[in-house]
């Protein structure tokens, strides 16, 4: 193994229990430390796309980047306190829907960069904050610390042993181009651990996951062909900014986006895979 791979296994065993100490040793106040952590996250992702952006000169200012990956997850936090599900959210969503669209009506010059400035900012907006406020949201559950424990050994274990098992089985890689270094194994291997993650969750916590393996055979699907997805969106939007990583702050992964890609996409459909069987 190289040391990239040794980097990221490293990363996975360390940082990995680190994240579920923070979920099962500190659920108080609706896991009110993971949130924040959330929270951060998100801002320094919002920042790391508007540099992607700025790749194409079509970025935000750092002030308006901060405030867009500031503005989702910090309403689903206070709508989780105020217990109206995604009220809050959707308010806070539609006032910086408002401000994107508002902004082009006072420009002046250089009409023809409105489309894609107003895109970028909209995209700004969502990615990543409107998927990270879902997994706020999870924490509205009754059996939240379970639930949100077993989706981050779903993402983590997907990624993680997709790069593994393609490291060593990949035989077939460039089947999409987008990503051309990953391979069928990696898919597979990623794939099935998120569903093997699923079901022994079932089997280890029935009273959580219900006497009928539905919801978890459901969940473990889902999440498993979402995780892949979320990491091929991420890899579109590097090769379209023409940049290896978002960044630098992470070992062996690069930014920030690059380590929650996997997770930005599934957990907005695991939130309504709980809501729909977990409730």
């Amino acid at each position: 193994m190289n040391i990239k791979t040794i980097t990221r296994l490293l990363l996975f065993f360390i940082a990995l229990p680190l994240i579920l100490a923070l979920i099962i040793v500190l659920p108080f106040s609706r896991h009110l430390a993971l949130n924040l952590l959330a929270i951060g996250v998100s801002v320094i992702g919002a920042l790391e796309l508007n540099a992607l952006l700025g790749r194409r000169s079509v970025d935000m200012s750092a002030f308006e980047a901060v405030i867009a990956g500031l503005l989702l997850p910090a309403a689903a936090l206070v709508d989780l306190f105020l217990g109206l599900p995604f009220t809050v959210m959707m308010i806070a969503l539609w006032i910086g829907l408002c401000y994107v669209l508002s902004k082009p009506i006072f420009r002046t010059d250089r009409f023809e960069t409105i489309i894609p400035t107003m895109t970028a900012d909209i995209l700004l907006l969502v990615y990543p904050g409107f998927f990270l406020a879902f997994l706020i949201l999870l924490s509205r559950f009754a059996n939240s610390t379970v639930l949100i424990s077993v989706f981050v050994l779903m993402v983590f274990g997907n990624d993680s042993i997709a790069y593994v098992s393609g490291r060593l089985f990949g035989k077939k890689r460039n089947i999409i181009p987008i990503s051309p270094n990953k391979s069928v194994a990696g898919f597979i291997g990623g794939f099935l651990t998120s569903f093997a993650v699923a079901i022994v969750a079932w089997l280890i916590f029935p009273d959580v996951f219900g006497a009928s393996p539905a919801g978890s055979i459901v969940s473990g699907f889902v999440v498993g062909v979402t995780t892949i997805l979320g990491d091929l969106i991420e890899s579109a939007l590097k090769r379209s900014a023409s940049a290896k990583d978002s960044g630098t702050i992470v070992p062996g992964r690069g930014g920030i986006l690059d380590s929650i890609d996997s997770m930005l996409f599934s957990v907005p459909f695991y939130y309504l895979v709980c809501e729909f069987f977990f409730k």
